[in-house]
């Protein structure tokens, strides 16, 4: 567990598009410390959830978005459960893939070191807390390109949202505190 911290909520902002390096073909790591806070904010289905960091693209013609190999990208947060979730979408992957960590693990107030993983060769995605693998999935694809491929012009890039989930149907800002992100172009998962 982590320790105790009496930082204040940081704001929720975009931090511009992810590098064009940073493509999602060759697979990613992010890793990053967060410290949750115990007021969850619901989002437009009324589910309760903060996202520590997020990078979706669901950009193309309109109404695209409904199909779901339109979506791609990831995101890092936690849930009423006070589970850690890392969600995963790459083109047949069939939508959001969900990797959690047990419930209950996720305490208000706390630092927490979080690394999420993707490994396109395996299609496994796996997500550590404090450097503890604690759960893994193996995405299946029926001969589709495991690799996230967001493409190289600026307009197809995503942008990196901290504490804010955003994509064509919602925009989710979060309350907690975020430090020392850093993204990786490869996975790092051992």
């Amino acid at each position: 567990s982590g320790t105790n911290s009496n930082t204040d909520d940081s704001n929720n902002a975009s931090a511009g598009a992810l590098p064009a390096s940073l493509t999602g073909k060759s697979g990613f790591t992010v890793n990053m410390w967060v410290k949750p806070t115990s007021q969850l904010s619901p989002n437009s289905t009324g589910h309760h959830f903060n996202s520590f960091a997020s990078s979706f693209t669901d950009k193309g013609p309109v109404m695209s978005w409904l199909k779901s190999d339109n979506v791609k990208g990831w995101f890092i947060g936690m849930n009423k459960a006070n589970e850690f979730v890392y969600g995963i979408s790459v083109p047949g992957s069939d939508g959001i893939v969900k990797i959690s960590s047990e419930k209950g693990v996720a305490h208000p107030h706390q630092w927490y070191m979080i690394t999420a993983t993707y490994t396109p060769i395996t299609g496994r995605a796996t997500l550590y807390i404090n450097g503890k693998r604690t759960a893994s999935k193996k995405l299946i694809f029926p001969n589709q390109p495991r690799n996230i491929d967001y493409g190289t012009s600026e307009s197809s890039l995503p942008e990196l949202n901290i504490m804010r989930y955003k994509d064509r149907s919602s925009d989710i800002r979060s309350k907690g505190a975020v430090g020392d992100i850093a993204i990786w172009d490869r996975s790092l998962a051992v």
